[in-house]
């Protein structure tokens, strides 16, 4: 009786598991994010989750918002979440992803990329933050200056190594989620990548 107990919910947690992934698929099939970087998948997902949590039109929520200086790049924001109820729109959230195997080394790196971000906005220096995959956005070092919440977001079970947010799939379920994905992008049945 109690092996059927654990077979019945084991089998019910992994359709439900399953069943989200199906329409996460959905969702990000034809996205055009260049999947063949591995942690793409990751931060797709991440964006999915805020945009649940702030929905539109109150809220943009963008990947792969770049900050530079003169010279050069000097970091990535993962995941942002955007208020539209300001004027201008303000950040509210910042978020780093990391799907590792080793999420102590994960939580450490994301925190390094965090403060690296926040050392520069609190800096004299001159900063440019703008998108640089899809809309040409720029956004200024006051619209930064008031962010709420600054996450590190990791696959299931990084809560144990600190992680502020997890998503709902394994590293493994992400990982097939991403090759289904490449998969499909090859058989030109989703949108590819436009590089």
């Amino acid at each position: 009786m109690r092996f059927t107990l654990s077979l019945l919910v084991a089998l019910f947690s992994f359709n439900l598991s399953a069943g989200n992934i199906d329409a996460d698929f959905q969702k990000l099939k034809n996205n055009g994010e260049k999947y063949s970087v591995i942690g793409v998948v990751c931060e797709q997902v991440a964006k999915l989750r805020m945009q649940e949590k702030y929905p539109a039109p109150q809220y943009d929520v963008y990947t792969g918002i770049e900050y530079f200086d003169a010279r050069r790049t000097i970091g990535e924001l993962d995941v942002t979440v955007v208020s539209n109820e300001t004027n201008p729109p303000t950040a509210v959230v910042v978020s780093e992803v990391k799907c590792w195997k080793n999420l102590d080394n994960a939580r450490v790196k994301a925190l390094d990329q965090r403060k690296r971000f926040q050392e520069w906005m609190a800096s004299k220096k001159p900063v440019r933050i703008q998108m640089n995959n899809g809309p040409r956005l720029s956004f200024t070092k006051s619209q930064f200056a008031n962010v709420k919440e600054y996450l590190a977001i990791s696959q299931s079970g990084g809560e144990a190594s600190g992680f502020e947010m997890t998503l709902d799939y394994t590293l493994s379920e992400l990982m097939s989620l991403r090759q289904r994905i490449l998969e499909c992008q090859d058989k030109g049945a989703c949108k590819a990548p436009l590089e």
